[in-house]
């Protein structure tokens, strides 16, 4: 048989933090892809117990898949078993096992966390309201400000440009003045010679 498609049955158990952290749905997600049978579940020490049976590539790239690390799962070690096909779980597809009263734990731990994130966003957002109103006033005192810049730079470019002129009216009667003295000045000298 091809190695790929040889099915077997693998039991492997995981290490870290993946209890309480949706690890197990991970895992389902991860058998229904490669269309993998089994169970998942926690087990007392705070490790998860995962059979699967399948082709052995599939069974290869799911393991690969079920080493996660993210901000709630943190997978630090697997112990892995392989064996022989055995068959249990055909057609029966990939479930978790789910502790007597889990879901309600589950359940209520959920709704307290949806009560503290209604809380918070709740004064948070009265908070954040008040800081806005308090950003806008400044805004507008800056535009103010800025409106007033405008102005006077409004008035300095007028300055600026009457000086110019007057600059100008100056030096042209300088610059006369200093041609009908150069005139002259040429005019006697030539009388001179």
């Amino acid at each position: 048989m091809n190695n790929d498609t040889e099915k077997i049955r693998t039991t492997i158990i995981v290490h870290g933090k993946v209890q309480m952290a949706d690890y197990r749905g991970k895992v389902i997600y991860a058998a229904n892809k490669f269309g993998l049978e089994g169970l998942v579940g926690n087990l007392m020490d705070g490790t998860v117990e995962i059979i699967v049976e399948g082709g052995k590539g599939d069974i290869e790239q799911f393991y690969k898949d079920i080493d996660i690390k993210n901000s709630l799962i943190n997978v630090i070690k697997r112990e892995r078993n392989d064996g022989l096909y055995a068959g249990e779980y055909e057609g029966k597809g990939f479930r978790k096992i789910v502790d007597e009263g889990e879901t309600d734990q589950r359940l209520d731990t959920a709704a307290d966390l949806l009560k503290k994130l209604i809380d918070v966003t709740k004064g948070g957002f009265g908070e954040l309201g008040g800081k806005i109103d308090g950003m806008l006033e400044k805004q507008d005192k800056m535009l103010e400000k800025q409106d007033k810049m405008l102005e006077k730079q409004d008035e300095t470019i007028e300055e600026i440009k009457n000086l110019r002129y007057d600059l100008k009216s100056y030096l042209d009667d300088r610059f006369n003045k200093i041609e009908k003295d150069v005139s002259r000045i040429k005019a006697k000298i030539k009388m001179a010679n």
